[in-house]
C-alpha cells in the first residue's frame, strides 16, 4: 500500500485539437513543486537570453520614436497611461454614484489634460526616452509571460502512459506546430488558474506514484 507520503497528488486533463483537419490528443498534468521549480529554472535561461536581445534593439526602438512627429510622441504617451487616469479617478468616487462611469471618465480627462501640459516641456528626445521605456518593459514582462508559460506546458504534457512528452522547450517547440502550442498555452492558463477551486474539484481525482 502506497503510504501518503509516498502520493502526488494530480489532476488531468483531456485535450483534443484540431489542424488542418487533423485531430491530435494531449495530457495535461497538473504542475508539483519540482516541475514548478523546473519550470522556473527554465523560464528564467529563456529569458535572460531574450532580454540581451532586447537590449541590444533598444537604441533601435528609440531612433523609431525620434523619427516621429513630436505631437505623436506625446499621444503615445498619453494613450500609454490611460489606465493610471481611470484608476486615479476612480480612487476619488466611491462607485455608488448613478453616473459612476461618466465621472471617471470626465475626471480622466482633466488628469489627461494635466499630463499633456506636463509633456509640453518635454523634448523630442525625452519623450522618446519615456516611450522606449515602456516599450522595453513591455516586451520584457510579455517575453516573461510566454517563458514561464511554455516552460510549464513542457512540465504539463504527458504521454497517455504517463512518462512526460517533452523535455525542453527547445524539444517542443521544433516537435509542435506554432499554432498548436499557443493553443495548449491557452489551456494549460486556464487549467492551471482553476486549479484548487471548488468548481473543478467535483469529480474524482487521480493519484499519481
Amino acid at each position: 500500500m502506497r503510504t501518503r507520503n509516498q502520493m502526488l497528488y494530480s489532476r488531468e486533463k483531456q485535450v483534443t485539437l484540431t489542424l488542418e483537419g487533423e485531430a491530435e490528443s494531449f495530457v495535461l498534468w497538473s504542475l508539483s513543486a519540482k516541475a514548478q521549480e523546473l519550470a522556473l529554472q527554465e523560464a528564467q535561461e529563456i529569458h535572460s537570453n531574450t532580454i540581451e536581445n532586447l537590449m541590444s534593439a533598444e537604441k533601435v526602438i528609440c531612433s523609431v520614436y525620434l523619427l516621429q512627429d513630436i505631437d505623436l510622441l506625446k499621444e503615445a504617451l498619453l494613450d500609454s497611461e490611460q489606465e493610471e487616469f481611470i484608476k486615479k479617478a476612480s480612487l476619488t468616487l466611491t462607485g455608488d454614484e448613478a453616473d459612476y462611469q461618466e465621472k471617471i471618465a470626465e475626471k480622466a480627462e482633466v488628469l489627461k489634460a494635466s499630463r499633456y501640459l506636463e509633456l509640453e516641456q518635454l523634448s523630442k528626445a525625452q519623450l522618446a526616452d519615456k516611450l522606449t521605456a515602456k516599450e522595453m518593459n513591455r516586451q520584457i514582462q510579455g517575453s516573461w509571460n510566454c517563458a514561464i508559460l511554455r516552460a510549464s506546458l513542457v512540465r504539463a504534457l504527458h504521454q497517455e502512459d504517463g512518462q512526460c512528452l517533452f523535455q525542453s522547450t527547445e524539444e517542443m517547440k521544433q516537435a509542435l506546430p506554432a499554432e498548436i502550442m499557443e493553443k495548449l498555452c491557452e489551456v494549460l492558463l486556464e487549467f492551471l488558474t482553476q486549479r484548487g477551486t471548488a468548481q473543478v474539484f467535483h469529480k474524482p481525482h487521480t493519484f499519481r506514484s
